[in-house]
Parts: structure tokens; sequence; C-alpha cells
């Protein structure tokens, strides 16, 4: 059987998500003509199914999970790909109420406040536990502006964005809130070029290249609400705008990812039987130790699919170039647990301590009791006659 760690899933999924949501959807969708309503129908599907996992990634970064129980954060992740804001777009303009998907984001912001129930938003929030039941005046009041802070003003924004992508002026409003959304398409635009900004100074030219083409796409929706552009003319040149964007985030993903080699690695493994036949070992800790030994911690490859977390959502969200957050409550864990590690190709000079080997070999091969690898034993190092030793399996004992 095929041994494939959590972890390549849930990368492969990211990658899926990318490719399907931020390409192939507006592909589909500029040719939704020839192609039939199917297309239609499968570009909106994969647009929505990015739009919650974008969704549910804001979420996993908001939210600290350790302080949600196991109901709450299902409840929360749930409504994520239940209300997201392109199906209910999709939903009021097929009802004929187009002016409810200026609102699309109204049920997702109203299901996250009444399911975050007495979690801590903000440091400053106060203890809900603590008040007891009934609540004070002043805890309620607390707790609301809370929520509106950090669900309600974030949701809105999202609900704004979005309104000012649908294709036809007659979905907009008209009068004096016309003038309303252009100036938030403005201020979009303004924080966009913040951020490209950011990207450059972390010298992320292609994140930088991708919001500027999401700043093209906001210049194009406004001056479409201004009746500059027309119908056909904006969805065209939006659609084309959002698939060279997905087609830079797409290779950034992939290039960080790296799934090709480690989906190489793993059928190479199977086919192999595993280490030593028993086929254990996590292929992607040894992948680390496989080069040469000197660059095994998560977080030493910057660019590389070793700082990814190991979740889909914070992979997704740190392919987009947002660094991983360092939680300032989380308990830290000085110890880990002993794992085993899939090691294809051992360096004479650096693991093997059989008679002859260089001192500064055995020098660098602490005991197993020492707190270093234990690798493989002589007999089974590599030989200068031999290019390639079998794979073993290394024990990597608790560390700090």
């Amino acid at each position: 059987a095929m041994i494939i760690t959590a972890r390549l899933f849930w990368h492969s999924l990211v990658s899926v998500a990318f490719l399907g949501g931020t390409v192939l959807a507006p592909v589909l969708l500029l040719l939704r003509d020839a192609l039939g309503a199917g297309a239609l129908i499968l570009g909106l599907a994969l647009l929505a199914v990015a739009s919650a996992a974008a969704i549910g990634a804001a979420i996993s970064r908001s939210f600290e999970r350790d302080e949600c129980t196991a109901l709450q954060w299902r409840l929360m992740m749930s409504s994520a790909w239940l209300f997201n804001p392109v199906l209910m777009v999709a939903l009021a303009v097929a009802a004929g109420h187009q002016e409810l998907s200026w609102c699309n984001t109204v049920p997702l912001a109203i299901a996250l406040v009444i399911f975050s129930g007495r979690l801590r938003l903000a440091e400053g929030d106060a203890d809900w536990v603590q008040d007891g039941c009934p609540p004070r005046p002043s805890t309620i009041v607390h707790w609301l502006l809370s929520r509106l802070v950090f669900v309600a003003v974030p949701m809105i924004l999202v609900s704004f964005q979005l309104a000012l992508y649908l294709p036809r002026l007659t979905m907009l409003p008209s009068g004096p809130d016309r003038g309303l959304f252009v100036c938030i398409g403005v201020a979009f635009i303004s924080a966009k070029f913040c951020a490209m900004c950011a990207c450059l100074a972390r010298s992320q030219l292609q994140q930088a290249l991708v919001i500027v083409l999401f700043m093209a796409a906001d210049w194009i929706s406004s001056l479409h609400l201004m009746d500059m552009v027309d119908d056909d003319v904006k969805v065209r040149m939006v659609l084309l705008v959002f698939s060279g964007a997905g087609i830079v985030q797409s290779r950034i993903a992939l290039r960080r990812l790296s799934l090709r080699q480690r989906w190489a690695r793993a059928l190479r493994h199977t086919s192999t039987g595993g280490a030593n036949g028993s086929g254990t070992g996590d292929l992607e800790l040894g992948a680390r130790m496989n080069a040469a030994f000197q660059e095994i911690s998560d977080s030493d490859d910057d660019l590389g699919p070793g700082s990814l977390p190991n979740g889909f959502h914070d992979t997704l969200v740190c392919c987009l170039g947002i660094p991983q957050a360092r939680l300032q409550n989380q308990r830290r864990q000085f110890l880990c647990a002993e794992r085993s590690a899939v090691i294809s190709m051992v360096r004479r000079d650096v693991v093997s301590v059989a008679d002859g080997a260089p001192a500064e070999a055995k020098a660098a091969t602490p005991a197993n009791g020492d707190g270093g690898l234990a690798l493989v034993a002589p007999d089974q190092a590599q030989s200068p006659e031999t290019p390639e030793a079998q794979p073993t399996v290394a024990q990597v004992p608790p560390d700090g």
C-alpha cells in the first residue's frame, strides 16, 4: 500500500484549490458562451469552493483553535462552506433579489458571531466565563463591540469587494449609493497598494505582481461603476486579470509545495517495499535528512515545503505570502514525541562510526542516548563502491 502522510495529502489539496479556483474557474467563465451552461455552473462552483477555502483560512488565522471546543470549531468552519459569499451572491441573483447580493457575507457574519460564543477575540477582552450569567450590561456592550470590530467589519469589507465584481451594472446600486461604492473601490486600491509595498520590502516580487493584478481588477470595476466600461468588456477584462493572477499565484504555491518531488519520493519508497521492509517511517521528516544532514529543522528553509504547516487552511495562508502566526498564548512544548524518518541516502563520513571512519565523523555523530540521531549500523553505511544505500529508518528522539 502507498504510504501517504496526511501532510502531503493536505498540501496536495491546497494546490488543487489554487489551480481550480484561480485558474480553471476564470477560464471556464470566459468560455461560457462556447461551452454552454455547464461551464458556467462548474466555474461558479469552483469559485465558491475557492471562496470557502479562503474564508476558512481567514477563520483559522483569526480564531485560536486551542481556545475553542471541538464542536465550536467544526461549526465555524462549516459555516464558511455553507454561507460562503460566492454562493450567497449566486442565490440572490437567481432569486431575483439583486440587492441582497451586496450583503453576501451577512449570513456568515451572523453564524460566526453566534458560534464564537464566549471566545475571546482580543487580549483586551474580558473573561466572559468568570462574569457569570446573566451578564452585566457593560459586559454585553463589550461583547457586541468586540464582535462588531473583529467579525462584522471584515465581513462588510469582503461583501463590498465581491459586490464590485458583479458582472452587470443593473446589479449595482444607482444614485448616491453608487458614489459610495466608487469611494470604497478607491480605498481597496489604496490598501492593495500598501500590501504591494510590503511585499516589495520582503522581496516577494511575484506576490507583488498578484496584488498589482487585483488592483487592476478593482480599477476596471470602478470604471464600470462610473459607466465608463460596458458590462461585457468588464467581465472579459476582470476574468483575464483573475486568470493571470491565478497563474502567478499557483506557480508560487506549486514551487513552494514541491509536490512533484515529494510524490515521486513517496512512489519510490512504495516501490521498494518501505524502509527495511517494514513500511514504517515518516517520509516528510526523512526528506530533510537525506540531502546532507545539515538542515533538518522545519523553519530553516523559508521557501520550501519544510517551512509550511501541516493543515490545509494554515498552508493556504502561507502560500499566499502571509507569514505564520506566532501565538503569544500558545503553550510551549519543549519535548516532542519520538518519530521515525526514512533515510534513503546516507553519507559515510557523517553517520558511519565503523572502525577507520574519520575522527570528525565520530565526533559529529552523538550517541542515541545523548539526543542525537540513531541512524544506521556500521555495516549498513554507504560504501565507496555502492552509489546509494538501501532505505533505512532513523529514530528521531525528543528534542527541544
